[in-house]
């Protein structure tokens, strides 16, 4: 009987804590914040005169920042260049944004909630093979990161690449996020 009412009362207590994690009757649920810092972005990098690299980048917190580098990389106070996109640190990423200013724009936090899993999708899926169409074009690269939460790292997830060398990620989670994307990042490229 003892062994019944505690877990009576666990269960109890349990439904307790979800019921009140799913908010109010009739309201979709608050979604959880999400614990990358650094959720999209579209880059221009082009070496060909002089280094430029340029682009927006979304944030964890919904804020959309734009950043402008030219130079070459050896006059440039704190350089870029991605040793490993598959495995990039927080640090690694500060350096990268380095510069970067708020642009006033912004997403909502169920925005980027609902378009989280889309990027995990996306990253399941290798993308097209490249082909070269150009040369001295440089590339514009749309990519979203997704982050691997034990040692808080973050992987590069192409989604659209276009310019000296094209390329694509074929899947339908990809396509959706460029879709999405084109609209947060229209009035800030």
């Amino acid at each position: 009987m003892k062994r019944f009412v505690i877990a009576s009362l666990t269960a109890l207590a349990l439904c307790g804590c979800n019921t009140a994690s799913t908010g109010p009757a009739g309201q979709t649920p608050t979604p959880e914040p999400t614990a990358q810092s650094w959720i999209c972005g579209q880059e221009y990098e082009n070496y060909a005169w002089g280094y430029q690299r340029h682009g927006v980048v979304l944030d964890g917190e919904g804020r959309v920042w734009r950043y402008d580098i030219k130079g070459t990389p050896a006059s440039l106070p704190n350089p870029w260049h991605a040793k490993d996109l598959n495995n990039m640190s927080e640090d690694e990423l500060k350096v990268r944004y380095n510069g970067a200013v708020d642009t006033g724009r912004s997403v909502t936090a169920d925005d980027i909630a609902q378009h989280m899993p889309l990027i995990r999708e996306a990253a399941t899926v290798a993308s097209m093979e490249g082909r070269n169409a150009g040369a001295d074009m440089g590339e514009t690269t749309l990519y979203c990161l997704a982050r691997h939460v034990p040692y808080a790292t973050y992987r590069q997830v192409l989604i659209d690449q276009k310019g000296d060398f094209e390329r694509t990620n074929p899947s339908p989670a990809a396509e959706a996020l460029a879709t999405w994307l084109d609209g947060v990042f229209k009035h800030d490229r």
